[in-house]
């Protein structure tokens, strides 16, 4: 709602473009969510760098998925770990805020107030989804305070 720092889609989502020729199939569109600090751990699998346990902690590879090999999806490689952001007050438009997403829900906390959004049925987050969906957001806000306090989430989690 308010510009590119905000934490409602229109400052979150834009587009992100990768070439490989012979690695990336040619027109290949996805919508699944990837954040900046996942070209961390991108770039150092496609490089075989190697990755100590705290460098970059919360990236995660798409590379797999990006490249199609063997099939992984996005969702697989990141685990379903959720993607948080948290924003300080002097950094965004819309004041001190944090916000989760998990597949197509997303929930946040700005302009002093709970909103949560079905972003496959509203992508434009014109509807506030919340007070419908109450045991749904108190889940998302359990996890998003998990990963907060923890860098991760064990409830979400999926291990091989």
């Amino acid at each position: 709602m308010n510009g590119k720092r905000s934490l409602f889609e229109g400052g979150q989502r834009v587009s992100f473009i990768m070439q490989w020729p012979n690695m990336i199939n040619s027109g290949q569109i996805t919508n699944n969510a990837i954040n900046q600090i996942d070209l961390i751990a991108t770039l150092a699998e496609m490089t075989g760098a190697i990755l100590n346990d705290c460098d970059a902690y919360d990236s995660h590879s798409f590379y797999r998925a990006v490249c199609d090999l063997a099939g992984v999806t996005p969702a697989q490689v990141r685990g379903n770990q959720p993607m948080v952001t948290e924003v300080p007050e002097k950094e965004s438009g819309d004041g001190l805020g944090e916000r989760i997403r998990c597949g197509s829900q997303k929930m946040l906390y700005a302009e002093d107030q709970w909103w949560m959004f079905d972003l496959v049925d509203d992508p434009s987050e014109t509807t506030n989804i919340m007070d419908e969906n109450l045991a749904e957001f108190a889940s998302l806000k359990g996890t998003l305070y998990e990963v907060i306090d923890n860098s991760f989430s064990d409830t979400t989690a999926v291990y091989p």
